[in-house]
């Protein structure tokens, strides 16, 4: 993705995520959704400013975009299909290994765990 947008350079690789059909990246502190099953190519879904993200990760309607700031920006499709920003966490490196246990989120740090609930 990074090489096809031009995104790459000194702010590095962008961060994107796909799923079911829709692509999702970051370019300059906005993450844009992409609809690939267009018969025309892909169509521009939405656009919102998320600030500069380093990981990216889809879970149904949700988008948890980890920031460089160590926040954890989550975007949300609402039921109209319009997106929004919907809030954040502050647990640092939210997205990356991620454990489900009921209504919570784990995520394992050398000698501790961080638990937040799932928005």
């Amino acid at each position: 993705v990074c090489d096809a947008t031009g995104a790459c350079g000194a702010l590095g690789r962008t961060a994107a995520a796909y799923d079911r059909g829709r692509l999702y990246l970051t370019l300059l502190g906005t993450l844009h959704v992409l609809d690939m099953r267009a018969a025309f190519g892909p169509t521009p879904v939405a656009s919102v400013p998320v600030g500069l993200v380093r990981d990216l990760v889809v879970e149904g309607s949700l988008v948890y975009a980890n920031g460089v700031a160590h926040r954890t920006a989550v975007v949300a499709e609402g039921p109209d299909g319009t997106w929004a920003l919907v809030g954040e966490h502050d647990v640092r490196e939210w997205v990356k290994g991620v454990v489900p246990v009921g209504p919570w989120v784990v995520y394992p740090e050398p000698g501790r765990l961080s638990i937040a609930t799932r928005q």
